[in-house]
């Protein structure tokens, strides 16, 4: 028996003089298990709630998802999309909005977002989306519908554009290839033939810029064609009379 102060030399106690399940919590030093002394550590053991953000890395979620997404990015203040390795759009946080990107070089080509939008010193402010095309990046916005559900063909209604693109029909400004409805004064009539067509034809060999109703009974057509050297024309029926001729005639001028 023991029965004074013993000294035991280092190696001495192994493993087998150690019963098994002795060594209860009380006998462990708060902080004596070191990271070293842990291999694994099984999912079962970690409770509920218990990992917060501030057990965490920073950064160490976004590089894991990163890194197992191929077509997605995300970053402290954006999400970026991917398509054979080039950027299309981007959410950023600047009032939520999508960067898109050209599918060939990559290049910012438009933003879209979401702001207010007025004057800090009178409190005025409006809500609404804006749209802007980047200094030397996207030339055009176009509204358009796809012609069937099977096809990726599509047909343009709108389209505004920062230059001319002649080959494609395309000038700069507005471009309107569908019918336009404006508010009238009056009662709202509701029969088709109640639009307006903006028309671009030559008259006498002179190209002409005018307004013409959209009848397709060539006997009741009617309109006001404007010359690019100055004339003016009306005309009905398929006829065109140039109106400086008219009044010349009845003498007013």
């Amino acid at each position: 028996h023991i029965t004074g102060q013993t000294t035991i030399d280092s190696g001495i106690i192994t493993n087998a003089m150690i019963g098994n399940a002795v060594i209860d919590a009380a006998k462990i030093k708060d902080g004596a298990i070191t990271n070293a002394k842990i291999a694994n550590l099984d999912g079962g053991k970690i409770v509920a709630n218990s990992i917060t953000a501030d057990k965490l890395s920073t950064g160490s979620l976004i590089v894991a998802m990163n890194d197992s997404f191929n077509t997605l990015k995300i970053n402290p203040d954006s999400i970026q999309f991917y398509t054979s390795s080039q950027t299309i759009p981007t959410m950023t946080m600047s009032g939520i909005g999508l960067t898109f990107g050209d599918i060939i070089t990559g290049e910012t080509l438009a933003t879209v977002w979401g702001a207010p939008y007025g004057n800090e010193a009178d409190k005025t402010w409006y809500n609404g989306v804006t749209m802007q095309l980047p200094y030397n990046g996207g030339n055009f916005v176009a509204l358009a519908n796809g012609t069937s559900a099977t096809s990726a063909a599509t047909n343009t209604s709108v389209v505004w554009s920062d230059r001319d693109m002649t080959n494609y029909n395309v000038f700069q400004g507005f471009n309107f290839y569908d019918h336009v409805h404006f508010n009238t004064i009056g009662p709202f009539d509701g029969d088709v033939k109640a639009r307006l067509k903006v028309m671009r034809t030559q008259v006498g060999g002179r190209w002409s810029t005018g307004f013409f109703n959209s009848n397709n009974t060539v006997a009741n057509q009617a309109g006001v064609l404007f010359t690019d050297d100055g004339a003016t024309y009306i005309g009905r029926a398929g006829k065109w009379y140039n109106l400086f001729d008219i009044v010349n005639k009845i003498g007013i001028a």
